[in-house]
């Protein structure tokens, strides 16, 4: 079986829980690290958080958010600064990790498809130009 990597994180304070799908954990990874420099971005920290260390150096971040909120750590809620990555075992062998396609305005009905499943959708969307580059940015 294949294995697929997702990344999900929680913003301090920006709505919303970004979700990527990778091939690789090293992928993984190095979007994780992202995401934690963007928490230390919003603490206005150096955001020097690294794809080998991102767990500490969110543990960091989340220390350092609950100073400048003058509380303790354990008094932040779950998604007050959060990231995580998720390993999957996906049925088969893709030839590329599934695209996510989250909940949308340009209905495109949300979930993992494939490269078939992608060839479908935009198939059935060929008249709807603004679902075509909704697909295609989610491909990226």
């Amino acid at each position: 079986m294949a294995k697929v990597f997702i990344v999900q994180g929680d913003h301090f304070h920006v709505p919303g829980r970004p979700m990527t799908a990778h091939a690789t954990k090293a992928g993984a990874d190095k979007v994780a690290a992202g995401l934690v420099n963007d928490l230390f971005a919003w603490i206005e920290q150096p955001q020097d958080a690294k794809p080998e260390t991102w767990e500490a150096d969110l543990l960091r971040a989340r220390k350092a958010r609950a100073d400048q909120m003058g509380c303790d750590l354990d008094q932040l809620g779950d998604d007050d600064g959060d990231v995580w990555i998720t390993q999957l075992e996906v049925d088969g062998t893709p030839s590329a990790a599934p695209t996510f396609v989250p909940t949308n305005r340009h209905g495109v009905k949300p979930g993992f498809y494939t490269r078939p499943d992608i060839v479908r959708l935009l198939r059935l969307h060929k008249m709807y130009p603004e679902r075509i580059q909704f697909i295609a940015d989610m491909m990226e």
